[in-house]
């Protein structure tokens, strides 16, 4: 059989599996606030591996193995600094899930407008996570890229059979399918990202010193002698390849990565969790990273037309003559994109039904607890339906990059608000006037040094995150406080 009637087979099979998963979720899912949080429902290892399924999606897998086809050996640069600041973040983030868990918050907007009083900054927030659209936009191209390349289905028609078949399995049990689900993504993802590095030190004539030699015949830039390659920007020098990791600190205050922490079982088993997500992010970087250096030697040439092809080429080259594994290991790319998909999906019906909905509308419209619980839930599933049909209709015409969409539809939102969280979190002195300040002025930053300044996609986070931070700072010390001791109890400060 051909390698696209095997893709048919095994998607087919593994959506099957899906499906199942979807519906024990519904079952589990019992009310709103378990729909929305999955609170305290599973083991440190099944919440780490749905950190990090979230985490890396498939427009990492792709993207990145892009960025290592264009740019050579500097991409390491970013399979460092991004894991590496990203789940410090998430650790950092994990201080504050007590204070969510005694207060029955939900999401990360909510907590935001709780611990500085403040409606406008919840209001804000949700407002703001509309930039998410661009994150769910990545990941349906690179479904749709992997469904065209190998089982032959125009990339028109396969972008909106992968935004219904995750929708089918997600409406239903919620934060609980999304759980159950990458848990199984997550280990299928580790299975490819091994194999690949498999793939690139054993595979290519004459081992990796051998594609060093035809990356710098390319461009001398582009081989392990070269720190630096002046053809990408972000890995120009090391000024803007140092930024990832100030880009990647407060990655953890995004909405779909945020509130992972609160289904832990134990909140004790916080640092557990997170350093096995550190562990399987470095190990799915450093793949993606290395299968693009591979590309350039075993694909043949004018097969990748565009960086972003390289991983499903390499699988494809590779097992040309064994097309059950090609397939296998394709479809384990489906699993990566819907492992990040879904948690999108929920965090932005999560914004309304939460945020919106349930925080401003249902008490100024009097709606009595049983209402709200049952409305919450309705809008939440609406909600993922429209964000989905939304996003795909965004990516008809992809963009050239799907790194591009990746920074613009997740770094608006944490490096704003990064400040108001971090400080928040570890300094009682922290007051609303600098939270409220900080995130509209470097709202305003990020935009202008994104577009019309035209920094390297991940530096403009870095700067706007350092910016925030030290406005925050330097607001809260020109300020009176804010809060009175009964409020910061709840947060966690001793007064």
């Amino acid at each position: 059989m051909s390698v696209g009637t095997w893709m048919w087979i095994f998607v087919g099979a593994f959506l099957l599996y899906m499906f199942y998963l979807g519906y024990v979720g519904a079952k589990r899912a019992k009310d709103s606030d378990g729909w929305i949080t999955a609170r305290k429902s599973y083991s440190w290892w099944q919440v780490g591996l749905t950190i990090c399924a979230t985490y890396a999606s498939g427009a990492l897998f792709m993207g990145g193995a892009g960025m290592g086809y264009t740019s050579g050996y500097p991409v390491f640069w970013y399979s460092l600094f991004f894991p590496l600041g990203s789940f410090c973040g998430i650790l950092l983030f994990g201080k504050i899930t007590q204070s969510l868990h005694k207060q029955g918050i939900r999401t990360f907007g909510e907590y935001f407008g709780e611990r500085y009083q403040s409606e406008f900054l919840r209001i804000t927030m949700a407002v703001v996570s509309i930039c998410l659209l661009f994150l769910v936009g990545a990941q349906i191209i690179a479904a749709g890229t992997v469904f065209s390349m190998m089982m032959g289905v125009p990339y028109e028609w396969a972008i909106w059979i992968s935004t219904a078949i995750i929708l089918i399995y997600i409406v239903g049990g919620g934060a609980h399918t999304d759980f159950l689900t990458d848990t199984a993504q997550g280990i299928v993802m580790i299975i490819l990202a091994v194999v690949c590095i498999i793939i690139s030190l054993t595979v290519p004539s004459g081992g990796p010193a051998a594609v060093n030699t035809l990356l710098e015949g390319i461009n001398p830039e582009m081989g392990w002698n070269s720190w630096f390659n002046s053809a990408n920007p972000q890995f120009s020098n090391l000024f803007f390849a140092g930024f990832i990791i100030f880009t990647t600190i407060p990655f953890a205050v995004q909405p779909h990565l945020s509130m992972k922490l609160l289904a832990l079982k134990n909140p004790r088993d916080t640092k557990k969790a997170v350093m096995l997500a550190l562990v399987v992010g470095f190990l799915f970087q450093i793949n993606a990273g290395f299968t693009g250096l591979t590309a350039h030697a075993i694909v043949p040439e004018g097969v990748i037309t565009r960086g972003d092809m390289a991983l499903v080429a390499v699988l494809m080259t590779v097992f040309e003559n064994v097309p059950v594994i090609a397939a296998l290991l394709c479809s384990f790319i489906i699993a990566a994109v819907m492992s990040t998909v879904d948690g999108v999906f929920l965090a932005m019906a999560q914004v309304v039904s939460n945020d919106i909905y349930r925080k401003s509308i249902a008490p100024r419209k009097n709606h009595s607890p049983e209402i709200t619980e049952k409305n919450c839930k309705k809008i939440s599933r609406i909600t993922t339906v429209l964000v989905g049909i939304i996003a795909t209709c965004m990516v008809i015409n992809p963009p050239p990059s799907l790194m591009q969409w990746l920074t613009l539809g997740s770094s608006c939102i944490f490096c704003c608000a990064a400040g108001p969280m971090i400080l928040g979190a570890l300094w009682k002195r922290t007051t609303k006037q600098a939270a409220v300040v900080s995130f509209l002025v470097t709202l305003v930053v990020y935009w202008i040094l994104g577009l019309a300044v035209g920094l390297p996609g991940m530096t403009t986070p870095g700067v706007v995150f350092l910016l925030n931070m030290l406005l925050t700072w330097l607001i809260s010390l020109a300020t009176k406080p804010s809060f009175g001791a009964d409020h910061l109890k709840k947060f966690g400060f001793s007064v």
